[in-house]
């Protein structure tokens, strides 16, 4: 049975993040030091109109 988190992210990366990391913060400090979750997390907000893409 899968968990809400899992449940919110089908791409494998964003998936393996949120069963890795439980707090906001582990979640944050891995964005922060892993390339290419940034660069997905970046792209979704970009798309969401969160702020402008770089």
């Amino acid at each position: 049975m899968t968990n809400k988190k899992e449940k919110l992210d089908n791409n494998k990366e964003i998936n393996k993040l949120l069963k890795d990391n439980s707090t906001k913060m582990e979640i944050a400090k891995e964005i922060q030091s892993n390339k290419k979750i940034a660069e997905i997390v970046g792209d979704r907000l970009a798309r969401k109109r969160h702020f402008p893409p770089c």
